[in-house]
């Protein structure tokens, strides 16, 4: 079979991010297996430590009844300092942003992560504005065509290099050879662009 490895330094990567408190959201097309698999290699969740919600329903008020129960166990989480993460498929997100965006949204506020799986490149899209829409700036890391959606729906479009070809690349505002580079884009040239801004304003 094809293995589709991670790239260097991945894990360590999203483990410096998480612990400067950023929250990860997952979108990938892949099936839900697959996905919090990869999520758990990439360190994104620790399937020891972390408490996993998943969400799988085909109508409101199915979905309704879920994300009730799993906000209640999720605030209760929170409370006792453990990290959550939901997993929601494509199907589950459409009913969800078309129908119970609110109550979503309020959960998507306190997990500290997400793997949404089986989505389109439209869904990633929304996913992004959803977050957006509330006043929160959103950064869009992808490397193929199915991510220029929403690499550009981001404040901050991210673009990596790779074998799935340029539009990712193209479309974004930063293009990086390597996923590892994200932490001193963010962490040092954000830092100091925060900084100089903060600096002009003032004067």
């Amino acid at each position: 079979g094809v293995e589709d490895r991670l790239q260097e330094r991945v894990p360590e990567t999203i483990a410096f991010f998480r612990e400067a408190g950023v929250v990860i959201w997952m979108l990938t097309g892949d099936k839900r297996e697959t996905a919090v698999n990869i999520a758990a290699a990439s360190q994104l969740v620790d399937p020891a430590a972390d408490v996993l919600h998943h969400l799988e329903a085909a109508t409101e008020p199915e979905l309704r009844r879920q994300l009730q129960d799993v906000h209640a166990r999720t605030a209760e989480e929170v409370g006792r300092r453990r990290r959550v993460t939901i997993v929601i498929d494509g199907g589950t997100l459409d009913v969800a942003l078309e129908h119970l965006a609110a109550e979503f949204r309020e959960l998507g506020l306190l997990v500290a992560s997400a793997i949404c799986c089986r989505v389109t490149p439209l869904q990633k899209a929304m996913v992004v504005h959803m977050f957006q829409s509330l006043g929160h700036t959103a950064l869009a890391v992808g490397d193929g065509a199915n991510d220029v959606s929403m690499i550009q729906e981001a404040k901050v479009g991210v673009g990596i290099m790779g074998l799935e070809g340029s539009q990712a690349e193209l479309a974004s505002d930063y293009a990086l050879p390597r996923f590892r580079h994200l932490v001193r884009l963010a962490a040092v040239h954000g830092r100091f662009c925060h900084v100089r801004n903060a600096a002009l304003i003032q004067y």
